[in-house]
């Protein structure tokens, strides 16, 4: 059986540093990778004190660059905020 956790990034009423909420959750993500777990996924939230990750990509560059064996996938990307693959914006 493969263990995974789904992390979010919990900043209840917005209240304290936004610094120390990510802090937490990659300490979080860093034990997860010492004790075993297989996977961590991360959503993608904004504009809400239930969990606040503005970029589930850049969090999954951060996590990975603190473990070794974790497996790091995406819960929730919001599709409509990125450019679809193979297409250049244009700057017109």
């Amino acid at each position: 059986m493969k263990v995974g956790v789904l992390q979010f990034f919990s900043w209840p009423k917005r209240r304290g540093d936004l610094a120390t909420v990510f802090a937490r959750a990659l300490q979080r993500i860093e034990t997860m990778d010492r004790t075993g777990y297989d996977a961590v996924w991360l959503a993608e939230h904004h504009f809400s004190d239930y969990s606040v990750c503005p970029s589930v990509h850049m969090m999954g560059t951060l996590a990975a660059a603190r473990t070794t064996r974790l497996r790091i996938g995406t819960a929730v990307s919001l599709a409509a905020l990125y450019h679809p693959p193979g297409e250049v914006p244009s700057h017109e």
